[in-house]
């Protein structure tokens, strides 16, 4: 197998020491074409984090999965993987000083890059500088994503408000995707926002006169909200605040490096994270369906408050990261922009582009390469996948082109051979292997190698390939459409 790079090692995270190894697959038959928010870093002893043992990543040495020929109802749209970044990466300067952002966007793109977070309702509320602005026009007509923006409704200023709305218009033009009033609203009173008692309905009624406040002031702009810390919280803001925004949003954290009054799993690996995911954002997918409205994680990642050191900012990210995007994409979500802070302070620890301290060049964390795999397999209907384990995960795509890409990820700390069985397929594949081989806490050093995998026939139009899964690896593999298709 030869190996090449995916991103040029000058856009790549350097090496640091390592502890054990991890894999996400991705096969794609086709060609490849892609609760709470970040507060500072809170310490990492606020909570235990268990790392993975043996004992708890034991799978099957040899299985076969099985795709399925008719697709479900979930879908993979262009653009589902978008970025988020807090407010203050804009700083004095702008996102234009931050050399390599655009061509990282660019790999994972087009799509949407919010800008939000705390740092958007820090002190009083204060428009967007003209240098602002254009500096993050030229970001996005260089990657060609769009902006979401999030105005300050915790200090909110009507004039402020009726300025940034007219001036992102005026200087963004199409590429302003939408506005946003506030960050996680719930967190208004207990941060001494508002008073002791402030209501759901009173948080509400601020985010409208907010959101009404841009639609007056430029009425083309598209509403987005609420931006809440929780799903529950869009359940209970949306018989009031629904109607009145075009996308549905909340944030999606399944772990936190913070205190927080919910139970977290001790681990990203294996099913634990992603239940806590599903059950926090059942309650908003429901109530965006009640509304016809779709739902956006506009704010996600592997664990709140910054991230945890040595999962959020390892190769054990990689390997969460395609599997998160696919379950929630099957789930019913439109997207999912991943929370970071690219060049102000350093690199939080989640952040999948980050500017390391010294460095004058914005570079890829271990988490950007799980969200290249997935941003590989391209868009389409995903498709019903048999045969898989609690820690041999798989999801299935049919393309645009016919063809089917599948997404396996192996959490399990051995190898594992899978006969993976693929309809409307044909012929030998071309594979791409993922690895690191630091492991687990590796901060750094995600080589890809490629190869060929034989296909054979199972049936009209049905082949199956043997691929062979190291521990903790990710394989991309793509094959030809069976003409009996």
């Amino acid at each position: 197998m030869t190996a090449r790079p995916l991103l040029p090692p000058a856009l790549r995270s350097a090496s640091r020491p390592r502890l054990a190894a991890l894999v996400a697959l991705v096969l794609t038959t086709g060609a490849l074409a892609g609760v709470a928010s970040a507060r500072s870093a809170a310490p990492a002893d606020l909570l235990v984090v268990r790392p993975p043992t043996v004992a708890a990543l034991t799978a099957p040495a040899e299985l076969t999965v099985t795709v399925g020929a008719t697709p479900t109802d979930g879908v993979v749209p262009s653009g589902a993987i978008g970025l988020s970044f807090d407010e203050n990466v804009l700083g004095s300067r702008g996102l234009s000083a931050a050399a390599g952002l655009v061509p990282l966007m660019r790999r994972l793109g087009p799509s949407i890059l919010r800008i939000g977070g705390t740092s958007s309702q820090w002190g009083r509320a204060v428009p967007f500088t003209a240098t602002q602005l254009h500096s993050l026009d030229t970001v996005l007509r260089g990657s060609g994503w769009r902006a979401i923006l999030t105005e300050d409704d915790a200090h909110w200023s009507a004039s402020v408000t009726a300025q940034d709305a007219r001036a992102a218009n005026a200087v963004l033009g199409p590429r302003l995707a939408g506005m946003a009033c506030g960050n996680e609203p719930a967190g208004y009173a207990p941060s001494g926002w508002r008073p002791r008692g402030w209501t759901t309905a009173q948080t509400v009624a601020d985010e409208l006169t907010c959101l009404r406040a841009v639609h007056a002031a430029v009425p083309s702009i598209r509403l987005v909200g609420p931006d809440a810390g929780q799903g529950d919280w869009v359940r209970r803001w949306a018989p009031q605040g629904a109607s009145s925004v075009a996308i549905v949003t909340t944030h999606l954290y399944p772990m936190a490096a913070c205190r927080v009054p919910w139970p977290l799993p001790g681990t990203l690996l294996g099913p634990a994270a992603q239940r806590v995911a599903l059950e926090d954002v059942a309650p908003a997918l429901a109530a965006a369906r009640a509304a016809h409205r779709p739902l956006l994680l506009d704010e996600t990642n592997s664990a709140a408050c910054g991230g945890i050191r040595g999962l959020s900012d390892a190769y054990a990210a990689a390997l969460w990261a395609p599997d998160d995007v696919l379950t929630l994409l099957q789930a019913g979500v439109v997207g999912l922009d991943f929370h970071g802070a690219p060049n102000a302070h350093g690199c939080s620890q989640y952040s999948p582009i980050c500017l390391p301290a010294g460095a004058s060049t914005d570079r890829a964390q271990p988490v950007y390469d799980g969200l290249l795999l997935a941003h590989d397999l391209g868009t389409g209907r995903l498709l019903p996948v048999s045969g898989t384990t609690a820690l041999l995960r798989a999801h299935a795509l049919l393309r645009g082109d016919g063809r089917t890409a599948v997404l396996l990820d192996n959490e399990s700390d051995h190898p594992v051979l899978v006969h993976l069985v693929v309809p409307h397929s044909s012929g030998s594949a071309a594979e791409t292997l993922m690895t690191d081989p630091g492991g687990l806490r590796a901060r750094g050093g995600v080589c890809f190698t490629t190869g060929q995998v034989d296909g054979t026939a199972e049936g009209t139009g049905t082949t199956s390939y043997v691929v062979r899964l190291p521990a903790f690896s990710a394989d991309d593999v793509v094959t030809a459409v069976s003409v009996a298709a």
